[in-house]
């Protein structure tokens, strides 16, 4: 992803799609892919039977009825492997994620693929919420704020005007919650996985980035 800095602001501007956007824009997108990430482990994990549907409450995302572990050691282990790939993502070192299902006697069974090769990436990333907090299901509350100083990708040397894509966030929506319904139709269309099973998640990088600390670099 080609990223130009204007010479008043060192900050890489994020860029989606070959133009620029905000970087309250960006942060703002990152939070709800997030979000999105952690209500789709969840919901394989529920589909896929991996626990017990007793150990799951249902409540609503994207106006969609979705599934959330009460165990809170299994909300621990996802929580933290979602806040492990947010900065890799941000830097754009992820060009894929998968949660993998095994067997019991550790062969993949499964890979549920979740691409984010063109998702924007800059350095700098301010922090988003608090560890250890969980967020209700429901969509959250992002700031509208389009502010921002960044160049213009793809602009020429000494060029000081800046363009700024407005993301269209009903669009964005749409796009997760059609991704969630998919989900859970066809997981609901599968045959049960065998006794045993175990799940990661996993990242495929680009290039020689590093893996995130306790989540598994698929290459």
């Amino acid at each position: 992803m080609d990223l130009n800095a204007s010479s008043k602001d060192t900050t890489p501007t994020p860029t989606l799609g070959g133009v620029s956007i905000t970087i309250s824009q960006a942060t703002r997108l990152l939070t709800t892919f997030t979000h999105f990430f952690t209500v789709c482990i969840h919901n394989i994990l529920y589909y896929r039977g991996l626990y017990p549907a007793a150990t799951f409450l249902t409540s609503r995302a994207y106006n969609l009825p979705v599934h959330q572990s009460r165990h809170p050691t299994v909300c621990a282990w996802v929580r933290d492997a979602v806040d492990a790939v947010r900065a890799q993502i941000a830097q754009g070192a992820v060009e894929r994620l998968a949660v993998v299902i095994y067997d019991s006697s550790s062969a993949v069974m499964e890979r549920w693929m979740f691409d984010v090769a063109r998702f924007p990436a800059w350095r700098g990333l301010p922090p988003v919420g608090g560890k250890g907090k969980e967020k209700a299901w429901g969509r959250e509350d992002d700031d509208e704020d389009a502010s921002g100083d960044a160049a213009a990708a793809g602009a020429g040397l000494g060029d000081e005007q800046s363009s700024y894509q407005k993301v269209n966030w009903t669009n964005v929506d749409e796009q997760l919650r059609a991704a969630v319904r998919r989900l859970a139709y066809v997981s609901e269309k599968m045959a049960p996985l065998p006794e045993g099973c175990t799940f990661t998640v996993a990242v495929e990088l680009r290039g020689e980035a590093e893996a995130p600390i306790g989540v598994r670099a698929a290459r």
